[in-house]
């Protein structure tokens, strides 16, 4: 049975969305069983649901398909893509359980978020990367580690702010910020090119979905101008995910592109499992101690309120329902 915004605490409610919400506190059986209902997260699930599951499908065959040194950064590659909808999919399915539960789905949405920059940029640092501009390439996976981390630790503190308004643009800002440095190389390969080829127009065309993407998940179109009329399917952060599939499918065929195509053309060393593996755990454990930090931090009281909440809608079920058969 899905609720209206006024069934639900103000923590579960999404604006301009006014019904199909999941009852709150449901346990993590409930939150699986839920997967084939319908309601407003519904469409968040599966579409990075069926995005992983080709995504993990794609790893798993590039690294039993091609075992050579030069390929590792590929596996990488489409692993973080693995991780970030993943992570996506984790964090809509369980987003229901409470409140704190529903904090921590997000500061790991967020953390896979960032680790996909890093992958990303491992890509790029392999295959995509502009002839020459070493002083950018001594530096860049270092600072995608560093720019990373930032971005998961402003995303996190974002969920806390009183405004939603100013949740959704802090997110934004700060994974904005770290794409626009991941894409730092690309751009500037575009800038050096004497003539536009082929992959430079698919390249530019997956960096144009993702700025699509950011601005309808921003500026919550449509249901600002429609409230209520794409509660289920067809709302921002549903067009938002299906924006940001295309853009990573194309991101990858771009840089498997650049992959078969370019290695003739680069002087770039043969990759080791400590250059790939070391800066990724590196991030994985400053996320770490980010979502620790923050979950240390959370007020136990918005957790008693959404639960006083749910018992106050239950007992006022239960006395709608009371004198409805009275009045029978």
């Amino acid at each position: 049975m899905s609720l209206s915004t006024t069934q639900v605490p103000r923590a579960f409610r999404e604006d301009f969305v006014r019904t199909g919400y999941r009852a709150p506190n449901l346990t993590a059986k409930q939150c699986l069983a839920s997967l084939f209902e319908c309601h407003n997260e519904t469409a968040n699930v599966w579409t990075h649901l069926i995005p992983t599951l080709f995504f993990a499908a794609l790893a798993v065959q590039c690294a039993v398909v091609d075992e050579k040194p030069r390929a590792w950064p590929m596996v990488v590659f489409v692993a973080g893509l693995v991780v970030n909808t993943g992570c996506s999919t984790v964090a809509h399915l369980f987003s229901t359980m409470s409140v704190r539960s529903r904090h921590i789905c997000y500061y790991i949405d967020y953390s896979g978020i960032s680790i996909v920059g890093l992958t990303v940029s491992i890509g790029y640092y392999y295959y995509s990367f502009p002839l020459g501009g070493v002083a950018l390439r001594n530096r860049y996976i270092s600072g995608s580690v560093f720019v990373g981390a930032l971005a998961c630790f402003l995303s996190c503190g974002s969920r806390h702010y009183r405004v939603d308004a100013w949740q959704k643009s802090a997110r934004t800002a700060s994974f904005g910020l770290c794409y626009a440095y991941t894409t730092l190389p690309l751009l500037i390969r575009i800038a050096w090119a004497d003539r536009w080829e082929f992959i430079l127009v698919g390249h530019v065309a997956h960096v144009a979905l993702m700025i699509a993407a950011s601005f309808v998940y921003t500026a919550k179109v449509p249901e600002r101008f429609w409230p209520g009329r794409f509660d289920l399917f067809g709302h921002s952060h549903c067009l938002m995910h299906i924006l940001f599939d295309f853009s990573i499918l194309l991101q990858f065929v771009c840089v498997r592109f650049d992959m078969e195509n370019r290695e003739g053309m680069t002087q770039w060393p043969v990759p080791t499992y400590n250059e790939l593996l070391l800066p990724l755990f590196m991030l994985i454990a400053m996320n770490f101690t980010i979502i620790w930090y923050f979950i240390s931090r959370m007020s136990p009281r918005k957790e008693r309120g959404a639960k006083s909440f749910e018992k106050r809608r239950k007992r006022l079920s239960s006395w709608q329902e009371h004198f409805n058969f009275r009045a029978m």
